[in-house]
């Protein structure tokens, strides 16, 4: 329940950068287990991401790390960073060069080379992993682990990848995850509201 009303946009972060509960190495191509996240892009260029700040990130002028940055979509994001590289294309981790491409319909946007299904994709997915029994603790830092999972979201919740871009190396890799809302909502003072959960497998009641 809430303490007060509260409005949230779509595409506002609610849960930490990450999940508490991690490989050890982060990002792996085979996850053992089902509690992980798959890095994708289910919308295209029009799938939310935040790019990271740093200094081999672009960044638009004025724009300022205040940790509170909302997501952006994939799209938005490229046309800051091939503006800041002199238009140059670059690669995303798994998925090869994002190019420009125009629909029939003359809307411009972008693809990647090898999208998920194509066989030179690479499959990445950041592995969720309790250490020192941290995982009986719930803190602001794990509240979202329990949502891991490769099947998605399901309600008014997804997820979102965080990235950074490395310019002496023209590509961008996703470094976690971790949990937006889809819909914008209005929550009640004092009246629980269900706003999603972990997607069921494929043939699940």
């Amino acid at each position: 329940m809430h303490s007060q009303s509260k409005h949230v946009g779509k595409i506002s972060k609610i849960g930490p950068e990450g999940f508490a509960f991690h490989h050890p190495e982060g990002l792996i191509t085979s996850p053992s287990r089902g509690r992980y996240v798959p890095f994708s892009l289910p919308q295209g260029d029009r799938t939310p991401i935040l790019l990271s700040k740093s200094a081999n990130t672009p960044q638009e002028d004025g724009d300022e790390d205040t940790g509170t940055k909302l997501p952006e979509t994939l799209y938005k994001v490229t046309k800051v960073v091939m503006k800041n590289n002199q238009g140059a294309s670059f690669q995303i981790a798994g998925m090869g060069t994002l190019t420009p491409k125009t629909s029939a319909g003359g809307q411009h946007g972008y693809e990647v080379e090898f999208p998920h299904g194509h066989e030179k994709h690479v499959h990445y997915a950041f592995e969720l992993k309790a250490a020192n029994g941290a995982e009986k603790k719930t803190t602001s830092g794990n509240f979202f682990a329990p949502l891991a999972n490769p099947k998605g979201l399901t309600g008014a919740i997804g997820h979102c990848w965080k990235c950074n871009f490395k310019q002496v190396h023209a590509k961008m890799n996703p470094t976690k995850p971790f949990v937006i809302t889809t819909k914008a909502l209005h929550l009640v003072k004092g009246e629980p509201m269900l706003i999603g959960g972990p997607a069921k497998p494929e043939g699940a009641a």
